[in-house]
């Protein structure tokens, strides 16, 4: 990268493994959720699947203005982090809290009464509907708090303390991961629930979560660093700060999120079972979108703190280790999902058909993880510094302009479900390049 110094700075290593390795491992156990989730439900068949899966996009909502949030927080709270301001720090963190919970509010508003019909919306049939409109309903009822979980995790992360967010997931995925079969298949006396059961357990482990991380900030290690009474009131000027940063993440991710649903239409126009397949795909992500999620953060933060800190160049070093870094764990992922992908989609599922299609998917799959793990790390890197407009433009030009139309040409041709593989791989190798050229320009750090 132009102007990137590719000596590795121990200082910068030693801060970024901190970060980034509680920050993976965080990331690995709230996906977890998924695959837990995901695991049980495949021995329902492949409709609970199906169910789940869709669900999984309407979800990515949420997802979407908890990026648009954490984004501005990581902004904010880091940089102030970086030029020594803990009263800007609480600020920033203290509204992105109550930003939070009110957004939530409005997707619970929006998503409880209207469950069947974004389901519908999506191309969910109707036995798929009447399965996965109460799983909808449940998820959408907590949507606050994993707003305000997302916000507390970026405030603390923001303040150097990795290892809280990480015990809270850990936490939420061992309840998880005992609940679901209990409420699942009705085991030790309880309702045998089906997929809504699987929905009730992810509730109360996101309540655990929330649990942890606010004893952390009001009685625990991080009391007085990072909330405070006199912020709880309303700071235009400071939310209008975090949305003017974090309305483009939202838009970015907002952008991912239409192409998930045009793309998941496509797959779903080849049936049921490609639907399941995809699913599956999907959350064994997890693997990959953690560790690159994990070097984010850490690249995030460290890009908003020294660039708090008027040192440009050491935020440089830090995006190009961190981008290393994800690289070669990327490349090592590729290989084993590679070569072992019919034994990791037979962890979820016997069934033959689900079996090939997943196994297809998960090969071809595995060729975008170098290039996502870059697009993450480059992308947050650039949250961390305030920089969020150019990169939500990569994205419709990644994803909308390059990737949907060569998914659905693809399909159209001898490769069939194939060349939707195919076209997944390709926006990811378009992504990547869009915002190495952007970060090239040297503009991200005068935001």
């Amino acid at each position: 990268m132009k102007n990137f110094n590719l000596a590795f700075d121990p200082f910068i290593t030693q801060k970024m493994m901190k970060l980034a390795i509680p920050t993976w491992m965080a990331f690995l156990s709230k996906d977890l959720l998924g695959i837990a989730d995901m695991f049980f439900v495949s021995k329902l068949g492949p409709e609970s699947i199906a169910a789940v899966s869709l669900c999984g996009i309407v979800l990515g909502i949420i997802f979407m203005i908890g990026h648009g949030i954490t984004s501005g927080t990581v902004a904010t709270v880091s940089q102030a982090v970086g030029r020594q301001d803990s009263e800007a720090s609480k600020k920033y963190s203290t509204q992105s809290i109550i930003v939070a919970f009110f957004c939530g509010l409005l997707i619970s508003a929006i998503c409880i009464p209207l469950a069947s019909d974004i389901l519908r919306l999506v191309g969910a049939d109707e036995n798929v509907v009447a399965i996965g409109t109460p799983y909808l309903r449940v998820l959408a009822a907590v949507a606050s708090i994993m707003l305000v979980i997302f916000s507390l995790e970026t405030s603390i992360r923001g303040n150097n303390d990795a290892n809280t967010p990480f015990k809270s997931m850990l936490t939420a995925n061992i309840v998880n991961i005992i609940l679901d079969p209990i409420l699942i298949y009705g085991w030790f006396g309880f309702p045998k629930m089906g997929v809504t059961g699987s929905a009730v357990a992810t509730l109360i482990a996101f309540l655990f979560a929330f649990s942890i991380l606010s004893y952390s900030i009001l009685f625990g290690k991080n009391k007085g660093r990072i909330v405070s009474r006199k912020y709880i009131k309303i700071d235009f000027e400071a939310v209008k700060k975090i949305w003017t940063i974090g309305i483009f993440s939202s838009g970015k991710m907002l952008i991912s999120n239409i192409y998930a649903l045009f793309f998941m239409r496509l797959v779903a126009s080849f049936g049921t079972i490609a639907v399941a397949a995809f699913g599956i795909g999907l959350r064994l992500r997890i693997l990959i979108f953690g560790a690159s999620m994990g070097f984010g953060a850490a690249a995030s933060v460290l890009t908003g703190q020294f660039i708090g800190a008027g040192q440009i160049q050491k935020a440089k070093k830090a995006i190009y280790q961190n981008v290393v870094a994800i690289s070669v764990i990327s490349a090592f992922l590729n290989i084993l999902f590679f070569v072992f992908a019919t034994q990791i989609v037979r962890i979820f599922t016997d069934n033959a058909e689900v079996l090939a299609y997943g196994t297809d998917f998960l090969r071809w799959f595995s060729f975008s993880f170098v290039f996502m793990g870059a697009s993450i790390v480059l992308g947050n890197a650039m949250d961390g510094a305030g920089y969020t407009k150019l990169p939500m433009l990569n994205n419709i030009l990644g994803q909308i302009i390059i990737g949907l139309p060569t998914a659905y040409y693809f399909s159209s041709t001898f490769l069939g479900i194939k060349g939707v593989w195919l076209s997944l791989v390709l926006s990811q190798v378009f992504l990547m390049f869009f915002l190495i050229f952007d970060i090239r320009r040297n503009r991200w750090y005068l935001a």
